[in-house]
């Protein structure tokens, strides 16, 4: 039997069917105050990256991304499972909310648009620094 982090990485680096992480990952929503795994910048490029090979569309692409980013932020101030690249959550929270809503606000995920967003996050500034 798979662990909830095994199933979390598998959300996270997509290596299996929409139809198979849903019922695994929709419950894990609600389990954590704290995280279990993470997701970095090279993550989200890497899906981003086989979306431009045709491996799946663009409405996968944003479901992926809604599903990820719940994740992590589910109901403020708990964090969910997921926890973002440290000293990179600004480019990451930004870029899984275009891809999560950009669709929806008339922006579809043309291969330029995501292009975009890969140079994004690999050119990512750190996070400021909070006094």
């Amino acid at each position: 039997m798979e662990t909830e982090k095994e199933i979390l990485d598998s959300l996270v680096a997509f290596n299996r069917p929409l139809e198979e992480l849903v019922p695994l990952v929709w419950p894990l929503k609600f389990r954590y105050s704290a995280p279990i795994t993470h997701i970095t910048r090279q993550d989200i490029i890497s899906v981003m990256n086989r979306y431009l090979a045709g491996e799946f569309d663009g409405d996968t692409l944003e479901f992926w991304a809604d599903l990820v980013f719940d994740r992590l932020f589910y109901d403020v101030p708990t964090s969910g499972p997921l926890e973002m690249e440290t000293n990179y959550t600004d480019a990451i929270d930004n870029v899984l909310e275009i891809l999560t809503y950009e669709p929806e606000r008339g922006h579809p995920h043309t291969p330029e648009f995501i292009r975009q967003l890969i140079d994004e996050l690999e050119n990512a500034k750190l996070d400021p620094v909070e006094a």
